[in-house]
């Protein structure tokens, strides 16, 4: 399969499927290629990723447990 140009993911096949990306540098610009909404989901999907990555504390879990009880009693909206 040949690559095929597209501004905004640019190592594309003619059937649309996605070539890895070997490094950061090409990553960063096809980013930068994009819509500023896709650019948001990305930004979203890497803070839920690197969130995942962090360790879950005492501390953490004590406050997950508080915001539940408030936001069941109607203290707190949910909010992302």
């Amino acid at each position: 399969m040949r690559p095929i140009p597209n501004p905004g993911l640019p190592l594309t096949t003619s059937s649309g499927i996605l070539l890895p990306m070997s490094t950061v540098q090409e990553i960063e610009s096809a980013i930068r290629n994009l819509p500023l909404q896709d650019m948001r989901q990305i930004h979203e999907w890497l803070e839920d990723i690197m969130e995942d990555q962090l360790p879950l504390t005492d501390e953490f879990t004590a406050k997950i447990v508080q915001s539940e009880k408030e936001m069941t009693a109607g203290l707190r909206p949910r909010v992302r």
